[in-house]
């Protein structure tokens, strides 16, 4: 990383001193000599250079990128560096790039964008994805270089990488260390079950084809078994026939957390807020029913806190707050009180709202009746000062080795400025637990900011 990072800084610099040599020699006018860029122009770069890409006109290669043969450019499906704008726009016709552009059978996009201003120069990262209308979709990290020429900012340098090759159903996601998942393993007799189920669903949907809950339990029987980008597609199926039903939103939103999209399934989430604003709430069923068969969620709580979660995985705290507050308005049981709590309190504690966090904290009482959120009860009981961790991570439950119940505890821990304990804590929740979990989703975020 390092020596990539020196090798940019060498690029800029020869950029630099080479154009000033230009600049000494031929008396450019002024304006057109170097300025400094603003994060507003490298954004619109950026975006115009995703436009390029959903419509193929090659115009917008030479308009965007230096006219330089000092231009470099490091594709993700071709070996080899390609060097000037004449071979970058032979490299792009091979894509079928042509000049006014054409609809393409694909869509791309990139996230989490991050850039570094360096006066006349800007460096940024990104992840971007790729997805034909098959959906068959790659991705992997980008780099821009992006350098001030003639007065206009321009690419002088872009590096693609593709994420490790998979067949197809193989992998189902990347973590954010850059690790590939697959479906997580499933003991025989879980298997056998959630299989049976599957089938049960399947016949269904084939009986009733636009039937909206025959959809949603096909899709939800799918994730149960590991198959989460085959779920999101039979949502995604469901949503063309059912697009104001906010329950598919919500489902898939929920699996696009699961893979790491967190900004699909904010957008997600926040669409199936609009369809329910000023509709009577519903109890949602489990699909894998508690010790009592006694569901404890409904349709809103659900959107709700599955929207926070997103925001806080993203590090966006104000509008994971704005998610918690509303889903705690309507938190009508212990279970979904004490859960909500939980995330909106480490939401708060991450904001340095150390008073309103301990508020927060002041319904929970000794003794509740709580079904199936008791690792959530007992963080609650730890963060009030009444659980010892000795205590908070003993007995026979199945908190002890609940990846969300250790999160929280290595959230505690790093809000109270003991990083290495939390550090710890962390590497043992992704080494050990199920990469699908909350926690363990919510441990890998971290780690990738630590």
């Amino acid at each position: 990383m390092k020596q990539a990072l020196t090798t940019i800084c060498i690029m800029l610099l020869s950029l630099s001193s080479n154009q000033c040599a230009h600049a000494k020699n031929h008396h450019p006018p002024k304006s057109q000599r170097l300025t400094t860029l603003t994060e507003n122009q490298v954004d619109t770069l950026i975006n115009k250079w995703v436009e390029m890409w959903n419509n193929y006109d090659l115009a917008a290669v030479d308009a965007l990128f230096a006219r330089d043969e000092r231009l470099s450019y490091f594709s993700s499906e071709k070996s080899g560096v390609i060097r000037g704008i004449q071979a970058l726009l032979e490299h792009h016709r091979g894509f079928g790039f042509c000049m006014g552009g054409k609809k393409p059978n694909h869509r791309l996009w990139i996230e989490d964008l991050h850039t570094e201003l360096y006066e006349s120069a800007a460096v940024g990262t990104a992840v971007w994805f790729f997805e034909k209308n098959t959906g068959k979709r790659q991705s992997g990290p980008v780099t821009f270089v992006i350098h001030v020429i003639a007065g206009k900012p321009k690419f002088v340098h872009m590096h693609f990488a593709n994420y490790t090759p998979t067949k197809p159903n193989e992998a189902q996601a990347i973590s954010l260390l850059g690790r590939v998942l697959h479906a997580p393993k499933l003991d025989d007799p879980t298997r056998k079950k959630f299989e049976k189920s599957l089938e049960i669903a399947r016949n269904n949907v084939q009986k009733n084809p636009h039937d909206a809950e025959a959809i949603i339990w096909y899709g939800r029987r799918t994730a149960y078994l590991g198959e989460f980008r085959k779920a999101i597609d039979i949502f995604s199926a469901g949503i063309e026939k059912h697009p104001h039903d906010p329950r598919l939103y919500r489902h898939r939103g929920h699996r696009y957390i699961t893979i790491r999209e967190f900004d699909r399934a904010i957008a997600d989430f926040e669409r199936a807020a609009g369809l329910i604003a000023k509709t009577p709430d519903t109890i949602e069923p489990d699909g894998m029913p508690n010790e009592r068969n006694i569901p404890v969620s409904t349709l809103h709580t659900n959107i709700w806190y599955h929207l926070g979660l997103a925001y806080y995985l993203k590090e966006d705290l104000k509008n994971a707050l704005r998610a918690y507050q509303e889903c705690l308005k309507i938190s009508k049981n212990n279970d979904m009180l004490v859960a909500t709590t939980h995330w909106m309190y480490m939401t708060l504690k991450k904001l340095g709202q150390d008073e309103t966090a301990q508020k927060l904290l002041e319904p929970i009482k000794k003794n509740m009746d709580i079904v199936e959120n008791q690792g959530y009860y007992r963080l609650l009981r730890f963060y009030q000062g009444k659980l010892t961790e000795k205590e908070l991570l003993s007995g026979s439950f199945s908190w002890i080795d609940d990846p969300g119940v250790k999160y929280g505890l290595g959230t505690w821990y790093a809000c109270h400025r003991k990083p290495q304990k939390a550090l710890k804590i962390f590497k043992e929740v992704i080494e050990s637990s199920n990469w699908s979990t909350f926690g363990h989703i919510a441990s890998e975020a971290q780690l990738s900011r630590m």
